[in-house]
């Protein structure tokens, strides 16, 4: 074997070496991203709208002490639905955010996107995604301490339409 093929070898190997690596650091980049949008959505959702169109509530079991009735609150508003979860399992009641959906074509979240974003660029933005149908694609936020907060991307004439975030509630 020539000098010049065992260091294109050489060169090759290194390369498949660094692949695992890059990989990492890829997905690490894609969740600090998928983290940045599920906050603005967060921060989005406290602040509700001024003028609800709609309000409904409905009780449900707390997970952890089925005797306990917790309050799932749904606040509807133009171009925007937000679910608050109110838990009533603690001596102060907490109220926690359940899920966001956004229709709101101003609406501008982190990295550009919004309704409207192409389909690639929200797929080259955080990579391929955890689930993905025809008209849909979804991502797991990952978090170490939490259960799994999801962002959903939904398509039409591969186009954001509406971009809903579900989040871990206890």
């Amino acid at each position: 074997m020539s000098s010049n093929a065992i260091h294109a070898l050489g060169l090759g190997l290194a390369f498949l070496a660094a692949l695992p690596a890059a990989a990492a650091q890829w997905h690490e980049e894609a969740g600090k991203k998928l983290r940045a949008v599920r906050d603005a959505g967060v921060a989005l959702a406290q602040k509700r709208c001024p003028a609800p169109i709609g309000v409904q509530s409905r009780s449900v079991k707390n997970t952890f002490a089925p005797e306990v009735t917790d309050t799932i609150q749904t606040i509807s508003c133009p171009r925007m639905r937000v679910e608050i979860y109110r838990s009533n399992h603690a001596k102060r009641p907490r109220e926690t955010v359940a899920s966001l959906s956004l229709s709101d074509p101003d609406v501008a979240l982190p990295y550009g996107l919004g309704l409207g974003t192409p389909r690639q660029a929200v797929e080259n933005l955080f990579g391929k995604p955890d689930r993905a149908e025809s008209e849909r694609v979804s991502y797991y936020v990952p978090d170490e301490g939490q259960g799994d907060d999801a962002i959903t991307f939904m398509f039409r004439n591969n186009q954001v339409s509406r971009i809903v975030m579900q989040f871990h509630v206890e």
